[in-house]
C-alpha cells in the first residue's frame, strides 16, 4: 500500500563530509540563542564534570545563532564558565528548516519524545501558520499523526512529565487528552496509590468518562472494583468476560492504528506485512459497512448511551480536521488507518 507509506522527511540536505569542517566554528556564548529550547522536554541536569566535546549544532538567524541540537551541552559549558563553544553551522533556506533539523538531529539518538514532536508540530501550526495537512506533508506523516501529536499538549503538567519519563505510555496519554487536566491529575493520583498497570489505567479512564459525578469518587477509591459495591447490580462472570474481550479488541485496534513497519526488514518481508495490514484494514472497512446497513437495528439503542459505549478519546478535536468524513466510521470506534510506514528519521516509538 504505497498510499499509506511514509514519505521521506523533507528536511534540508545535511552537509557533506568534505564541507563539514568549513562550517565548524568556535562561537562566543553571547551570540548564541536557545529560542527553541521550549520545544524540548524535561529540565536540564547541570553537571559541570559531565562536559562533552561534541559540538553543538546551530543555524544563523537574524545575525545570531540559534541552537537546534545541544541545549544541555551549551548549558553545561556556560555553567563551567566557558566563553567560546564548538559549533557546526547548518545551512537553512527558510524559517521551517531549523525545526525540521531539530527533529532530525535528535531522532537518531532517540532523545526526541512524543511531546517534543507535539511542540514542534504546534509551533509550525501556531507560529508558522501551517495547516495540519501541510505539516503532515512536510514531515512525511499522515494528518492524523499530526493531530494526535498536537493533542498531547492537552495533557496536564503531571501527565506530560510521566509521559516524558516513560511512566505512562502513549496509548494512555491519548486517552487522557479526552478529559480535563484536573481529572487527569485525580486519576494519576489514584493510579500511583493503587499501583495500577497500563491496561488498568486505560480501563479506569474509559470508565471515568462514562461515570456520573456521584460515581467518580468511589471509582478513584476502588478503581479495580475489589470491594463489594452495595448500590451496584451484581454483574455475571459472563458479562465481565465479554467486557474483557471487547477491551482487548479495542486495544488491538489502537495498536493496529499506530503500527509502523520496521525499516530494517527486507523488502519481501515489508511487502508481506503490507499485504496483511491491507487485508486487516479491508476487514475493518467491511465491518464498518455492516454497521451502516444495520442502522435500523442500532437505532433502537438510545443514542446517548450508544455513544458512550463506542466513543474513543477526541484526539482529533480540531475543526479543520473534520472535513474528511471518510476517516471516521459512524457508530463504531474511531480508527486511525494503518500507517504502513517504515521507521525513519522521526522514529519515535509509538
Amino acid at each position: 500500500m504505497n498510499k499509506g507509506s511514509k514519505k521521506n522527511l523533507k528536511c534540508p540536505a545535511s552537509m557533506s563530509s568534505e564541507s563539514i569542517w568549513s562550517n565548524f566554528l568556535f562561537l562566543s556564548v553571547d551570540v548564541i540563542d536557545t529560542t527553541w529550547s521550549s520545544l524540548r522536554s524535561g529540565p536540564v541536569s547541570l553537571k559541570v564534570s559531565d562536559l562533552r566535546d561534541m559540538p553543538i549544532r546551530v543555524v544563523l538567524a537574524d545575525g545570531r545563532y540559534e541552537v537546534i541540537d545541544g541545549f544541555k551541552r551549551l548549558d553545561r559549558w556556560k555553567q563551567s564558565g566557558v566563553k567560546q563553544v564548538p559549533a557546526l553551522v547548518e545551512c537553512c533556506s527558510d524559517g521551517l528548516s531549523p525545526k525540521l533539523l531539530l527533529l532530525a538531529a535528535n531522532s537518531q539518538k532517540r532523545t526526541i519524545t512524543a511531546l517534543d514532536e507535539a511542540r514542534v508540530v504546534n509551533s509550525m501550526i501556531e507560529e508558522d501558520g501551517l495547516t495540519a495537512r501541510a505539516v503532515a506533508n512536510i514531515l512525511g506523516r499522515r494528518k492524523e499523526w499530526v493531530i494526535g501529536r498536537r493533542s498531547l499538549l492537552r495533557l496536564s503538567s503531571r501527565a506530560q512529565e510521566l509521559l516524558t519519563s516513560g511512566k505512562i505510555n502513549l496509548m494512555v496519554s491519548r486517552l487522557f487528552t479526552a478529559i480535563s487536566a484536573e481529572d487527569q491529575d485525580k486519576i494519576l493520583a489514584a493510579t500511583e496509590k493503587q499501583c495500577l498497570k497500563m491496561r488498568e489505567i486505560q480501563l479506569l479512564i474509559q470508565t471515568w468518562r462514562s461515570a456520573s459525578d456521584e460515581e467518580k469518587p468511589g471509582l478513584l477509591a476502588d478503581p479495580l472494583f475489589k470491594r463489594e459495591q452495595p448500590c451496584s447490580p451484581s454483574y455475571s462472570s459472563r458479562l465481565k468476560a465479554l467486557e474483557a474481550k471487547l477491551s482487548a479488541i479495542r486495544n488491538a485496534l489502537d495498536e493496529f492504528g499506530s503500527l509502523i513497519i520496521p525499516q530494517d526488514l527486507v523488502e519481501a518481508e515489508q511487502r508481506r506485512l503490507q499485504a496483511i495490514c491491507a487485508s486487516v484494514q479491508n476487514q475493518i472497512n467491511q465491518m464498518a459497512e455492516g454497521f451502516k446497513s444495520e442502522s435500523s437495528a442500532v437505532s433502537q439503542i438510545p443514542s446517548e448511551s450508544h455513544q458512550e459505549i463506542f466513543s474513543q478519546p477526541d484526539v482529533y478535536a480540531d475543526s479543520e480536521d473534520f472535513d474528511d468524513k471518510s476517516e471516521f466510521f459512524p457508530c463504531v470506534p474511531v480508527l486511525s488507518p494503518c500507517h504502513l510506514t517504515s521507521s525513519a528519521i522521526l522514529g519515535c516509538a509509538l
